[in-house]
C-alpha cells in the first residue's frame, strides 16, 4: 500500500494521471514513465532490504541515522525521533520536513491526507447504534482527545478544533511547529489527496480499490526498483493488466 501511495504521490507531483475521462489507464504515459524511473533512483539509495522492512522500522532508521529521510513523510515519525533521536537532535531543527518534490512534467507537488470514511451499512441490525456511536465519536472533547494521541498524525477534519487553541497549544505540536505549518499549508493549497487517488475524478472510479488490490502498480515498480526491468516494458505489462481488470469489471469505457 505504502509503494502504491508513494508511486500516485510522485505521478501527480509530475503532472500525471492515472486514468483518462473514459476510465483507460494512463501507465505508459510519460508522467507515468518518469515516476517509474524515478522510483528506480529512489530505491538505489535504499537498504537492500527494503522490501521486507516493516512499518515502524522506516522511522526508526530515520530517527537513528541509518536512512537519509522517510520518502512518505507520515507525520507520527515525529514520535519515533522524540523517543529514539539522540537526545539534543530529536527536534525539527535537526529532523526536517520538505514538500514532495515536482518531477520534469509536473509544476507542484501533492502529498497523501488519510481521510475519516465511515460506512453504515443499509443491512446492519444496528443502524440507529452506529449513527449514535459516531455522534458520540465526534463529540468534541472525545474528538479532540483521539487526535491529540498522535498530534499531526491524527490532523482534525474540522477547522473548528484543527484551528483551535486546545489543538495547536499542545506541547507535542508547539515542539514540531515547522512540520504542523507545512502540513495545514499543504490542506490550505488544495495539495493533498487521499490514498492511491491522482485527481480529484479518482474519487468516482468505483473500481479504484479493485486495482489497488490487484498489486499491479505496485508489481510495476518492483520490477522496475528492484528487479532491473525497463521502466517502458513494466509499464506496457502493468497498462495490459489494467486494461483487463478494468474491463472485466464492467467500467471500461473507452
Amino acid at each position: 500500500m505504502f509503494v502504491d501511495q508513494l508511486a500516485v504521490e510522485l505521478l501527480a507531483s509530475n503532472g500525471g494521471h492515472l486514468f483518462d475521462a473514459n476510465n483507460r489507464p494512463l501507465f505508459t504515459e510519460r508522467p507515468f514513465i518518469e515516476m517509474l524511473r524515478f522510483y528506480r533512483t529512489l530505491a538505489q539509495a535504499a537498504p537492500q532490504e527494503w522490501l521486507n522492512i516493516k512499518y515502524i522500522d522506516q522511522f526508526q532508521y530515520f530517527a537513528t541515522g541509518k536512512a537519509l529521510n522517510v520518502p512518505v513523510m507520515y507525520a507520527r515519525a515525529a514520535k519515533q525521533i522524540d523517543a529514539e533521536a539522540t537526545p539534543g537532535t530529536n527536534d525539527p531543527n535537526h529532523f526536517g520536513v520538505m514538500p514532495q518534490p515536482v518531477g520534469p512534467s509536473g509544476t507542484k507537488s501533492y502529498a497523501t491526507l488519510d481521510g475519516e470514511p465511515w460506512v453504515i451499512f443499509r443491512s446492519s441490525r444496528n443502524i440507529d447504534l452506529g449513527k449514535e456511536f459516531l455522534k458520540l465519536f465526534y463529540r468534541r472533547d472525545f474528538y479532540l482527545r483521539f487526535c491529540l494521541a498522535v498530534p499531526m498524525q491524527l490532523t482534525p477534519i474540522f477547522r473548528s478544533v484543527a484551528e483551535s487553541p486546545d489543538y495547536l497549544n499542545d506541547p507535542f505540536i508547539k515542539k514540531w511547529q515547522p512540520w504542523q505549518s507545512q502540513e495545514r499549508q499543504f490542506i490550505a493549497d488544495n495539495r493533498v489527496r487521499p490514498i492511491f487517488i491522482s485527481d480529484d475524478a479518482d474519487r468516482l472510479r468505483p473500481f479504484l480499490l479493485e486495482l489497488e488490490e490487484s498489486r499491479i502498480v505496485s508489481d510495476m515498480v518492483f520490477a522496475v526498483a528492484k528487479g532491473g526491468q525497463d521502466p517502458e516494458v513494466a509499464a506496457r505489462a502493468g497498462q495490459a493488466k489494467a486494461e483487463e481488470l478494468i474491463e472485466r469489471l464492467g467500467y471500461r469505457r473507452w
